[in-house]
């Protein structure tokens, strides 16, 4: 909510004014803004109103007013909550508006700031701030109330204000070395106020260097001719001692007029830039004399703001300074053209526009911003291309002009969770100095993830935060983040963000538009893959595909993700732009939704059997639709038939395991065995499955508890996807330190693996076994049983059965005092791994560091056993697992300087933190 006294006392919201009617209640409410913040007693108040002409009953008479007033403010209050805006206080009421809201306050705020930057030699930011402090002015502060003993003082103080920030405009001007601007400024600041003789001196000055001593000279006539006839006094000491320096051509007179002009068509009042400095400075170095530019991105990205920030900075390098033409309201192609010219004031006018304007141009050295070009792309680049080589051309759109010499800058949305999203929505929201809970940057950034990170809904978000608390503001993005519309004086007002979504999708070519609605059905980024598998069924409609998507991206339609090394180029639709998709095709009758959860079924189905040759790159292929399986899945599991869904599971808990998504497959399996319509085998499976994932994060008892209703059927089936399952139960619990009952699951393993031919799963079983004999014999056996089993031919074929023999000869090593060993086999184990992609390796990385501290490696023991840290942390596990290592660490500890171990620790967790950027070979 706005409060605007300088001019008409009116209120806004959100843009829109609210009717205020009767003198007395604007009465009221100017006597509140005078005081904001502060409490103003009822006596003052009546006061205020009345004067010496008191009703009967004042106080009942200002209570009406006061409930008149709050009922406009605040319209949509219910009985039960309390007043928020207009607040009793004691005997009196008090006004809850921050300063910038109250444009008396925001101005004498702004005035102060640019006298402050003045004086600290920052001449353009002075300049900025004068020039939005004038512009709060609509007319006399306090329009249209009635002259009163206590409201005249009030505006005596503001127009002294603005007489002054109207000085320090011209000195801002004068300091920039405009002097002719200066003159132009300061002329009717004369005329009002003739009696303050530095507007005068300002005057004379502007027109001495402006290289009128003549003029300048007979300022100071004028000026001695006005303060004599009205005042009957002589101009005081600086106007003196200014007109002798005159007379004398004195050299310091003559200002920084080496400091080049910047021309003022950059739009004034510009919003503040937050987290945008890196792409100003981004953008400015493309800009060399003469170049083409665009930046480019989705409608609310802040393409305008940030090419205003870099015409600003870049104007002072151009001797005929920077022009800010909008194109919002061209329509045709000659529009373009005549919009330029009579931004630069050139007569342009004929059969041959651009013709004429490129010709006027000649010779001047200008930036020329062209802003919102996307509907007249065509008309943008001819005009472009007709421009002599001195014109630097800095364009934005949703797409580029795709010239062949023009550098294209793709601006980003801000990190929903960062701090300068935080700030844009508390600053929208008129709290800009606030320190907000982290419950409350919690929900901000939801707010702004929910928008997609676009600083336009941003910004409108924080305004609807003025009147609503922020969990209303965050459900109300969530449901319609499309919906949100800027103030009227936004030169989009009006049009909703969706609105302009729309006109982004309406210059789409019609099987772009197709694409734009399809691919909603993708959640977060996704692949060429995932966006072929929901595009058609048609050999054109995929071959297609790959165009689409570039028109899409082109359009700012799509975002293209940050490249990642060795992973297929990602999109992803922002969250308001995804809203509209998914209308779009709710629209439609077109069912791009089945063929997404077909794709992931298939998907699921191809993985190969864990240990086999090809898991890598399956793995790979799901790690980057992992989002859009996810939703599937989820989705899945909803269907009244969830069967389909619980096999997807069975057959993906592997790799969610090997790549540190165990949360993530347990949450599927959680929702699975919860659904009371599962036919029998498939909660066998999803129960079991469970209880594997329970074994590893060592919850024993709840595993068993699913195991003992699971298995009878599991062990009497004879679908290989059961064996499977039973062979997942041994390793995980031999992993989860459950050895005896491994063993005991293996024994059966090996039994309905031989029993129905399944050879792979009998060796990862019998693997299990001679793992268990650790434990329950003299462990020598165990490495020799393991030794017989690596020998055989399968089992090079067989990575699971590899893993767990390993990890057997590597524990082994333990037990025999064998660290040369242990270490042998952990790097076999670690080879293995990066063979297969897996990456959840904490167990032998542990295994691994006890192995290099008995090597007498602390260094390197201590790198390994941070990697495995890191590794549990990211797989939900606790660390240590085993027992001694705690100690072994600790003694480590104290065998090295406490800074060689933060180092050598942090080490170790950045090289998991790499990914496959790091061969952990190299390190470990």
């Amino acid at each position: 909510m706005e409060f605007r006294d300088l001019g008409p006392v009116t209120v806004e919201f959100d843009g829109a004014p609210i009717r205020l009617s009767g003198g007395r209640v604007m009465t009221v409410l100017a006597a509140l803004l005078v005081n904001a913040g502060e409490s103003v007693s009822q006596d003052r108040l009546i006061d205020a109103v009345w004067g010496d002409r008191l009703p009967q009953r004042a106080g009942a008479a200002l209570d009406t007013l006061i409930f008149r007033l709050r009922q406009v403010l605040e319209p949509d209050r219910t009985r039960r909550s309390g007043w928020r805006v207009v607040v009793t206080e004691g005997n009196g009421y008090r006004l809850l508006a921050r300063d910038q809201d109250v444009d008396s306050r925001a101005f004498v705020r702004d005035s102060a700031d640019a006298h402050a930057a003045l004086l600290a030699g920052a001449a353009d930011r002075g300049l900025l701030l004068a020039e939005r402090a004038l512009a709060r002015w609509r007319g006399p502060a306090y329009d249209g109330l009635p002259d009163t003993p206590w409201l005249e003082p009030v505006r005596a103080q503001l127009d002294d204000t603005r007489a002054g920030t109207g000085e320090l405009l011209v000195q801002a001007m004068l300091d920039l070395g405009r002097p002719e601007q200066a003159v132009a400024a300061v002329q009717p600041l004369v005329l009002q106020h003739p009696f303050r003789e530095r507007l005068w001196a300002q005057l004379a000055l502007g027109l001495y260097r402006a290289g009128r001593q003549a003029a300048a000279l007979e300022t100071f006539a004028r000026a001695r001719r006005v303060l004599d006839e009205e005042l009957g006094v002589s101009p005081g000491p600086d106007l003196v001692v200014l007109q002798e320096a005159m007379l004398a051509h004195a050299p310091e007179l003559l200002g920084p007029s080496s400091v080049p002009v910047t021309v003022t068509d950059l739009p004034a009042g510009r919003r503040p830039l937050y987290g945008r400095s890196a792409d100003v400075a981004a953008v400015t170095a493309l800009l060399a004399p003469g170049q083409v530019a665009s930046i480019t991105g989705p409608v609310g990205v802040g393409k305008t703001s940030v090419a205003q920030a870099v015409a600003a900075a870049a104007a002072p390098h151009h001797r005929d300074g920077a022009h800010f033409v909008d194109l919002t309201r061209a329509t045709t192609g000659s529009d373009v053209a005549a919009l330029a010219a009579a931004t630069l004031e050139l007569r342009a006018d004929g059969p041959d526009i651009t013709g004429t304007l490129a010709r006027r141009l000649q010779g001047r050295d200008i930036l020329l911003v062209l802003d919102n070009c996307e509907h007249v792309l065509d008309a943008v680049a001819a005009l472009v291309l007709a421009l002599p080589a001195t014109t630097t051309v800095l364009a934005t759109g949703r797409e580029s002009l795709e010239l062949d010499h023009e550098r294209e800058y793709r601006l980003a949305p801000l990190p929903s969770t960062g701090d300068s999203a935080v700030r844009m929505f508390l600053d929208a929201a008129g709290r800009p100095d606030d320190e907000p809970t982290d419950s409350d940057k919690q929900r901000i950034g939801a707010i702004c993830a929910a928008l997609g990170g676009l600083p336009l809904g941003i910004e409108l978000a924080g305004r609807r935060a003025r009147t609503f608390d922020l969990d209303e503001v965050l459900d109300s993005v969530r449901d319609d983040p499309g919906g949100l519309r800027p103030g009227r004086r936004d030169h989009r007002a009006g049009r909703s963000l969706a609105d302009e979504i729309s006109t982004s999708v309406g210059l789409c070519e019609p099987a772009e538009q197709v694409m734009h609605g399809r691919l909603s059905t993708l959640t977060g980024p996704f692949t060429l893959a995932a966006a072929r598998a929901v595009s058609g069924s048609t050999a054109a409609e995929q071959g297609q595909v790959m165009d689409l998507l570039a028109g899409l991206t082109r359009r700012s339609l799509l975002v293209v993700e940050p490249r990642k090394t060795g992973v297929p180029t990602q999109f992803r639709q922002l969250i308001p732009i995804r809203h509209h998709a998914a209308q779009t095709l709710a629209a439609s009758d077109d069912d791009a939704a089945a063929r997404r959860r077909h794709w992931v079924r298939d998907l699921a189905s191809a993985v190969p059997q864990r240990g086999r040759p090809g898991q890598r790159t399956a793995y790979d292929r799901l790690e980057a639709d992992v989002s859009t399986i996810s939703a599937t899945i989820q989705e899945l599991l909803t269907d009244p038939d969830p069967t389909t869904a619980v096999r997807v599971v069975t057959e993906l808990v592997g790799w969610a395991y090997d790549r540190n998504r165990l949360q993530l497959a347990r949450g599927w399996l959680t929702t699975a065995v919860a659904r009371p319509d599962l036919d029998p085998l498939a909660r066998a499976l999803a129960e079991a499955t469970l209880g594997s994932l329970l074994e590893i994060a060592r919850e024993t008892a709840a595993a068993h508890a699913l195991f003992e209703r699971s298995l009878p059927l599991l062990v009497e089936s004879g679908d290989p996807a059961a064996v499977g399952v039973l062979v997942d139960i041994a390793t995980t619990a031999w992993v989860g330190d459950d050895w005896a009952y491994g063993a005991e699951i293996a024994s059966v393993a090996r039994d309905r693996a031989t029993a129905i031919d399944q050879p792979y799963e009998r060796l990862i079983a019998e693997s299990t076994l001679t793992a268990a004999r650790l434990f329950t014999g003299p462990p020598h056996d165990a490495l020799l049983a393991a030794e017989e089993l690596l020998a055989q031919p399968d089992t090079q074929q067989n990575g699971r059965a590899m893993l767990m023999l390993c990890a057997t000869a590597g524990v082994a090593a333990v037990f025999a005092g064998r660290p040369e060993n242990g270490l042998r086999w952990t790097e076999e184990s670690l080879r293995v791994a990066q063979d297969l992609g897996v990456r959840n390796m904490g167990e032998t990385l542990e295994q691994r560091g006890n192995h290099l501290a008995a090597a007498g490696r602390p260094i390197d023991a201590l790198r390994c056993f941070a990697a495995a840290a890191t590794q549990y942390d990211r797989g939900g596990m606790s660390w240590p697992r085993h027992e001694g290592t705690a100690t072994t660490v600790d003694v480590l500890r104290a065998a090295v300087p406490a800074e060689e171990f933060e180092r050598t620790w942090a080490s170790g967790a950045r090289i998991i933190a790499a990914g496959d950027g790091v061969q952990l070979a190299d390190w470990i």
